[in-house]
């Protein structure tokens, strides 16, 4: 587990690092700087080491994050792609004649999406709780 956490945390730490900087206002060419580096790996090991509970965050953004990346956003897109939104119209023409036609398809995207839904809320009652 320690190896995994080692690897791991440069993986995490640029991505926020950057992302803090252009909330801030912050140049990338300071972000990339040594002082920059230093103070945000020191302001993420005080937040772990006064004891926040990273791992109550860490959870509930996989509860949610994981059951959308899963089941909603698939499904969100497969219908999108459907009604022929975002795609050439052309290429939907008689679709509406197959068997099953739309609603073939759009009843199981849509239980599909709702399913991850209520895993995402259940996830979230499990981390919170």
């Amino acid at each position: 587990v320690g190896l995994t956490v080692l690897f791991e945390f440069p993986l995490l730490e640029r991505p926020f690092r950057l992302s803090a900087a252009e909330m801030l206002g912050i140049p990338a060419a300071t972000a990339s700087s040594t002082a920059f580096v230093t103070a945000s790996v020191a302001l993420l090991t005080a937040v772990a080491a006064v004891g926040f509970p990273l791992d109550s965050v860490s959870a509930l953004g996989g509860a949610t994050g994981g059951a959308l990346l899963t089941y909603v956003a698939p499904a969100l897109i497969a219908l999108r792609l459907r009604s022929g939104k975002g795609a050439d119209p052309d290429a939907n023409s008689g679709r509406e004649t197959d068997v099953g036609g739309w609603w073939g398809e759009l009843v199981p995207l849509t239980g599909l999406a709702v399913v991850g839904t209520l895993f995402a809320v259940l996830g979230v009652l499990e981390a919170s709780g």
